[in-house]
């Protein structure tokens, strides 16, 4: 099978008893033990997860855990660990379907890839996914594909964007991040992907775009990779970076800096203008 050609499959939760006696261990930690088809991972204070390839997820809640604290993690790292052992290919990043195409906001974590995105959508355009975009190459196209529609965003990004968190259910209890839900500017269809844009904060006083090229575009996928750690214990390096290496080949890549925002010089709503003149401009 050609790189990337596999798309998203269904998957099924339920919950179940969990042991780390799993068959055909290749890796294992306190945390967790990997096998050829499977594995089990054990998160302080959430519970065990076992995940097997052919799309079956058990889960084994900790005492008083409920079913909000656990969906984080499950629809997270969880499944992307077991998106990857079937052979998916994954980005840290958000998707966004605009009026000048489909755009890929990537960026290290804090950086501002769901505040963005949320502006985006703010302004006429429709989320495809939110922090995980799962990618696949079609008929020499790249494609991304639907994930949950909502953006998760802390609460004084709610409010900059004047969304505020009145009604809005947290991610997580004891955090002031919240889901920010957004049916009716949502696609539910895969999208073909116009151009990446790599957020990066800096101390500039107008946002300013660069175009990524050449390898530095292709590393620059490779490394936003979704949990590039899990690689070598359910990937496959040279099988992951001929995917990305195809991907940099059939879309534009920019880096954005961008005004921090404790300078005041710059909103997010100014920031979706610049992206989506960059992106216009380079179609």
């Amino acid at each position: 099978m050609a790189a990337g050609s596999r798309g998203p499959a269904d998957w099924i939760v339920r919950r179940g008893t969990v042991g780390f006696d799993l068959s055909d261990v290749m890796y294992a930690s306190p945390w967790y033990r990997i096998g050829r088809r499977a594995f089990v991972v054990e998160i302080s204070g959430v519970g065990r997860f076992d995940v097997r390839e052919q799309g079956r997820i058990t889960v084994d809640p900790g005492v008083d855990v409920i079913d909000s604290d656990i969906a984080p993690y499950l629809t997270g790292s969880i499944l992307a660990g077991g998106l990857m052992m079937q052979g998916a290919y994954l980005l840290h990043a958000c998707a966004v379907k605009t009026s000048v195409g489909t755009l890929l906001i990537t960026g290290a974590s804090g950086a501002g890839k769901s505040t963005l995105t949320a502006a985006l959508v703010q302004r006429g355009g429709q989320l495809i996914s939110d922090d995980t975009c799962l990618l696949t190459i079609e008929q020499g196209r790249v494609m991304v594909h639907p994930g949950a529609p909502h953006i998760k965003l802390w609460g004084e990004s709610l409010e900059t964007l004047g969304i505020g968190v009145r009604g809005l259910s947290r991610v997580i209890a004891t955090e002031e991040k919240f889901y920010w839900p957004v049916r009716r500017a949502f696609v539910q269809t895969p999208q073909p992907v116009n151009a990446l844009i790599e957020l990066v904060p800096c101390n500039e006083v107008q946002p300013k775009f660069l175009e990524i090229a050449g390898i530095d575009k292709i590393m620059k996928l490779v490394l936003n990779g979704y949990r590039e750690e899990y690689l070598g214990l359910i990937g496959d390096r040279k099988d992951n970076f001929t995917f990305w290496s195809m991907v940099a080949s059939r879309i534009s890549a920019f880096k954005l800096l961008c005004p921090r925002t404790d300078t005041n010089c710059c909103t997010a709503h100014d920031l979706a203008h610049e992206v989506t003149r960059c992106a216009y401009h380079s179609r």
